[in-house]
């Protein structure tokens, strides 16, 4: 007795029989048992060895080897378990009563709960015990039973005690009479299945977020003070918070709308300090001078190097250097493309001796212009910057770099600018030189955004140069929250009252603040730094009710950094570099699209956690403009990246890379997708070996192309342009195919509304040749007017970094040389109005070829306006009063001359224009500031054939001019519309608009410039004179242009000397 114990061993058991003889021994089994005492004849005492489960036989063993057994006289039994209670919670008094379900439970075991005795415990059988619950703390506890043997079996946190609950807040905690506010409820021991009441009446939408919250929807109630009452299901237990929530009347009022803030600083962010670095030696590694950064906490750095460098930057900090916008490359002389990219390094240690160094991909010189600053947002401190631009072959003196656009005020400027050849360079106006940032061919300026809006830098060089300049916009630290909102109506408002509370997500509000009810604008001047903030509003009427409250609005000074390199092409294709946050993750970007030249109504049309986008519902022959911005795990919103603005070319379907073969096999496979669209062409382009044309077969999805054309680039590799009308819809392979082994490049587009049946409408090719300095980095290559609506495409091939220029837009360059390019028109389509010239770029390392060809679309049958022809008609050297050049106009039905003459420097005395002997009208005239007069004259239905155009003037001096004709012209007197515009002498650029009277009008524009005159934005150029390129004739890049409105054009110069333009549009013959 006992006779049974656990498989442990251990139980102390007394054995009763007879002729127990001292030194007896005692087995369980064949377990030799502890502790045995031979009481008497017919008793022993002993301790039970370990066993296993089950019945085990007993055995006495006397000194003298005889022996007694008493089978299944022991049994050993496994410790309890315990599976569930029932039920799991009970209020913290004690009291609840319980069944406990589990296995090998004992008569005469015990429970306890958290260490607590249970009462009334009754063993109903091996799986079963029923008791009643101890009191206890809040919370889980671990329920064991163990048997009378010493085995026990433990649940852990098998039952919940549940306290008392509190309710130590309400937010908001006031809300109106009628109910439906969303309130949050907090205080202590929520218990699942709780119940929320306002005075007597029930909340709906009740939900128990944890121990410590609820969110509820309150009930209608009578105005004034009401007790929050919340009763958990376990035990009825009950608390309440008197006057917990204020029931108010609105009587109608609505809640102030549309209330919106923004984070702000009242500060501008200082330049602390610079350092500049120019090695003009080729290398792969430099390091800046030591200089003294303390105090700051942001770093900028501009590098200018030479071709497709890729920069690696450390410094003695270990800052975290993030790219901002580049690398971008320009012309400059051949074999040293510029190229220029723009580095950052927010939330910057700073102190003495701090050095820099650049490593590089290729051995390049290197420049580099540090700038260092304080005062800044330290969690995002770049509110905004402009592409990295250069001169565009204007070679100005006066350098305005594009534009960015702040979005908050008080930022700081920070503009550079890098030249090719040894220079100096005056800041522009409202800008301070930081003569610590700059060196030989480099300069820095910084100034101050005080307000939202455009800013540009602007520089003045000494020498006409090659450049690149940029601009960044640095964020102040934010110290005030300024807010706003739409008025309440329904009553006479007397005041708003502002609430505040801290962090993301809090709900504890309580009012900072109010404003007369004719003010609808708050500044908090009481924000910390680095804290965010929710905000809220609600009006109060001249008779003390209120109404309810307007949205909450989260402001936080933690959120993404600027989207950097931000970029999209022609073909549709959004790119942009990863965005990061200091303390938090970025969990999208947010894309958005405007459409429309110049517009300016973004609206998201997609979110990703890419960081690139093809958008597939962007429209052939639309224009649009992109942003992005990203967005951080709790919401919150970066700045918006630069705008990209593209043109989708007419009938364009899809274009992509095809890669290369290494140069080890004799094909190239690779998929392309073609649209659904109906007439459709698919373009080929591809370049081949340096020596042997030896293209075999080019096909798509098995079909074989046609050969456009081909030429072999001089010195380099053979071009080739092929095309397939009609090709298969939907992913298939192209296949080239050479007789040899060698390098082969391809890309595709295509393309719909295509009508030619057979080859292209029109096509040409073009080379340029590497020919020493100065030469060899661009490439123009023109076709005439179409005679219907057309697309033109141009592949180009020259190594390396071929690059859009006038005229001319990328559709696909390839990615392992960015050397194979594919090119669409500006303007697309071309029309009749005027010639197509497309101009690119590269780095001069090597020759350039071009494959140019157009290929009409589906025609509109309406006649329109037609290019004829156009010619330089020179100058007269300056010391006549005549000026007299042959010139030929065309046969076409309804013809128009235009004649375009500079003048004198100071009197206006151009007497008489004549073609034919017949006079020529004035369009209109003006003088470019202290410059010479500028002249256009137009001549309806001038003879056909060559005749002389004399200018005559009343003094001798120069007389410099250009002429151009068209046919379908309607005029019968004067022009449809016309315009004058001037620029001062340090303007590089020129915008002129007017607004046309009649659909399908051609606009012209004559121009001086004195220098580098060159098309911009909308202007088409038709002729522009030799000698001084500085004078002549461009027509609207949307001639003819339908419907009737207004067209701006731009054209750019160096700036030397003034600018003077007359612009003038005529409607076109029905």
């Amino acid at each position: 007795s006992p006779n049974s114990g656990s498989t442990g061993g251990g139980t102390a058991v007394t054995i009763t029989g007879t002729n127990f003889a001292s030194g007896a021994t005692v087995t369980f089994g064949t377990a030799a048992a502890t502790n045995v005492v031979v009481v008497s004849s017919t008793t022993i005492t002993a301790t039970a060895p370990a066993g296993s489960a089950g019945a085990a036989t007993v055995t006495v063993t006397n000194a003298s080897g005889q022996s007694g057994s008493l089978t299944g006289g022991f049994t050993y039994t496994a410790g309890p378990a315990v599976s569930s209670v029932s039920p799991s919670s009970g209020v913290a008094s004690g009291g609840t009563a319980v069944t406990i379900t589990g296995l090998d439970f004992a008569v005469g075991a015990t429970v306890t709960f958290g260490g607590s005795a249970a009462a009334n415990v009754v063993v109903v059988n091996s799986t079963t015990i029923t008791a009643t619950a101890p009191a206890g703390s809040a919370g889980a506890a671990t329920v064991t039973v163990t048997n009378s043997g010493g085995q026990s079996g433990s649940l852990s946190a098998a039952f919940t005690y549940v306290g008392q609950p509190t309710v130590s807040s309400v937010s908001p905690n006031s809300g109106s009479n009628s109910g439906g506010t969303a309130v949050t409820i907090t205080g202590t021991n929520f218990a699942a299945g709780a119940a929320v009441k306002f005075g007597t009446a029930a909340a709906t939408n009740v939900v128990v977020v944890n121990s410590t919250t609820i969110t509820a929807t309150t009930p209608a109630g009578s105005a004034g003070a009401s007790t929050v009452t919340v009763t958990n299901s376990v035990g009825s237990q009950s608390g309440s918070l008197a006057s917990g929530f204020t029931y108010v009347v609105s009587s109608g009022i609505t809640a102030p709308a549309a209330f919106a803030g923004a984070l702000a600083g009242t500060t501008v962010p200082t330049y602390v300090t610079g350092q500049e670095y120019l090695n003009a030696n080729a290398g792969t590694s430099f390091t800046s001078s030591a200089f003294n950064s303390t105090g700051a906490d942001l770093l900028l750095m501009f590098l200018g190097c030479h071709n497709n460098t890729i920069f690696t930057i450390t410094d003695s900090y270990g800052n975290t250097w993030l790219p901002l916008v580049g690398p971008a490359y320009k012309v400059a002389l051949e074999n040293y493309p510029m190229e220029g990219e723009f580095f950052y390094a927010p939330n910057a240690t700073t102190g003495s001796s701090h050095t820099i160094t650049v490593g590089l991909s290729q051995s390049e010189p290197l420049v580099m212009s540090i700038s260092a600053f304080s005062g800044d947002n330290a969690y995002s401190p770049i509110d905004a910057y402009s592409f990295i631009t250069g001169d565009n072959g204007t070679v100005a003196q006066n350098i305005v770099s594009s534009p960015l656009i702040t979005s908050q005020p008080n930022d700081l400027l920070l503009g550079i600018v890098k030249g090719f050849n040894a220079n100096t360079y005056t800041a522009g106006a409202g800008y301070t030189a930081q003569a610590a940032s700059a060196g030989t061919n480099f300069n820095a300026e910084t100034g101050r955004a005080p307000s939202v809006g455009s800013y540009n830098t602007n520089f003045t060089a000494s020498n006409s140069d090659f450049w690149q300049t940029v601009i960044a916009a640095i964020a102040p630290a934010p110290n005030e929250a300024t807010l706003s909102w739409a008025a309440s109506t329904g009553a006479v408002i007397a005041n708003y009252l502002i609430e505040r509370c801290s962090g993301l997500g809090c709900s504890n509000f309580s009012q900072i603040g109010s404003v007369a009810g004719g003010t609808l604008t708050y500044t908090d001047t009481s924000i910390s730094p680095g804290t965010g903030y929710n905000y809220r509003v609600r009006a109060e009427s001249s008779s003390g009710t209120f109404s309810g409250y307007s949205n909450v609005l989260a402001l936080t000074p933690v959120m993404p950094h600027i989207v950097s390199n931000f970029a999209a092409t022609a073909a549709r294709n959004l790119s942009w570099d990863a965005a990061a946050e200091n303390g938090g993750s970025i969990s999208q970007y947010s894309i958005e699209r405007c459409t429309g030249t110049g517009c300016s109504s973004f609206a998201q049309i997609a979110a990703t956690s890419s960081t690139s986008y093809t958008d597939a519902s962007a429209v052939a022959n639309t224009a649009y403009s992109y942003r992005v911005r990203a967005e951080d795990a709790n919401s919150v919103y970066g700045p918006y990246s630069v705008v990209s603005a593209v043109s989708i070319p007419a009938g364009f379907d899809n274009a992509a890379d095809g890669g290369n073969n290494g140069g080890s096999t004799a094909s190239l496979t690779y998929s392309y997708t073609v649209g659904t669209n109906s007439n459709r062409l698919l373009l080929v382009d591809l370049v081949g070996d340096t020596s042997v044309d030896d293209i075999s077969s080019v096909a798509y999805a098995g079909s074989p192309m046609t050969l456009v054309t081909k030429l072999q680039t001089p010195g380099q590799r053979w071009h080739y342009l092929y095309y397939l009308l009609s090709p298969a819809s939907g992913a298939n392979n192209i296949a080239i195919a050479s007789a040899s082994a060698h390098y082969l490049i391809s890309e595709a587009s295509s393309w719909f509304n295509i009508a030619q049946s057979a080859q292209p409408m029109a096509y040409t090719t073009n080379t340029a040749t590497q020919s020493g300095q100065g030469s060899g980095v661009s490439i123009i290559t023109s076709l005439p007017a179409s005679s219907s609506n057309a697309i033109v495409l141009e592949g180009i091939w020259s190594p390396l970094g071929v690059l859009p220029s006038t005229g001319s837009s990328q559709l696909v360059v390839d990615s392992a040389f960015q050397s194979l390019g594919l090119f669409s028109s500006i303007p697309s389509p071309v029309t009749p109005a005027f010639p197509v010239s497309m101009e690119n770029t590269w780095g001069g390392q090597d020759s350039a070829s071009t494959i140019m060809a157009s290929f009409s679309l589906t025609p509109s049958g309406t006649p329109a306006i037609t290019y004829d022809n156009a010619a330089d008609g020179g100058n007269n050297g300056g010391s006549s009063t005549s000026l007299t050049y042959s010139y030929t106009v065309g046969i076409g039905a309804n013809r128009l001359l235009i004649v375009n003459v500079v003048g004198d420097t100071s009197v206006d005395d151009i007497s008489s224009i004549t073609y034919a002997g017949v006079q020529l009208t004035l369009v209109g005239k003006v003088q470019a500031p202290s410059n010479r007069w500028e002249y256009l004259y137009y001549l309806l239905n001038p003879a056909s054939g060559a005749n002389n155009i004399v200018v005559t003037a009343g003094s001798s001096h120069y007389l410099i001019s250009q002429a151009s004709s068209w046919s379908n012209i309607r005029q019968t007197s004067e022009p449809d519309a016309l315009t004058t515009n001037t620029a001062s002498a340090t303007s590089t650029s020129l915008t002129t608009s007017l607004t046309t009277s009649a659909a399908g009008a051609l606009v012209v524009e004559g121009a001086w410039s004195y220098s580098h005159l060159t098309p911009g934005a909308g202007s088409s150029p038709i002729l522009i004179d030799a000698a001084f390129n500085g004078a002549g004739i461009f027509a609207g890049s949307a001639s003819p242009v339908s419907p009737a409105g207004s067209v701006s054009m731009t054209t750019l110069s160096d700036g030397t000397l003034p600018t003077g333009v007359v612009m003038a549009s005529f409607a076109p013959a029905q």
